[in-house]
C-alpha cells in the first residue's frame, strides 16, 4: 500500500513539470535502491539471530552516518529540527533500553 501511495503522489506531480533523470542520476538512484534493499535484508537477518537491543546502536549510527554523508555529498548542514529529531530518536531508544534492563532485573 505504501508503494502505491508513493506512485500516486508522484504521478500527481506530473502536471507541474517533470524532467527525466539523467543517466548518472538514474545510476545513483539505482545504486542507492540496491544498497538500501540489501541493508534492510541484512538488518532483518540480524534480528533473527540477535536481540533488538543489541542491534539498536547500529541503527542509531545510521543517523550519524546519514548526517556525515549528507554533508560530504551535498554540503548539507543539518538544522535545529534535524538535530532535535535525532536527539529524540536516539534518546527514546536509549530510554527504552535502560527501562527494559531495569524491568528485567
Amino acid at each position: 500500500l505504501s508503494n502505491a501511495t508513493v506512485v500516486v503522489c508522484a504521478l500527481a506531480t506530473l502536471p507541474l513539470g517533470w524532467d527525466p533523470l539523467s543517466l548518472a542520476d538514474f545510476a545513483i538512484l539505482a545504486i542507492a535502491g540496491v544498497a538500501f534493499g540489501l541493508a534492510m535484508f541484512l538488518l532483518i537477518e540480524a534480528l533473527r539471530y540477535a536481540e533488538a537491543s543489541l542491534l539498536s546502536p547500529f541503527k542509531y549510527a545510521a543517523v550519524l552516518i546519514a548526517v556525515v554523508l549528507g554533508f560530504v555529498i551535498w554540503g548539507d548542514v543539518p538544522g535545529l529540527d534535524t538535530w532535535t529529531g535525532a536527539v529524540l530518536i536516539v534518546g527514546s531508544g536509549l530510554f527504552i533500553l535502560w527501562w527494559e534492563r531495569r524491568v528485567s532485573k
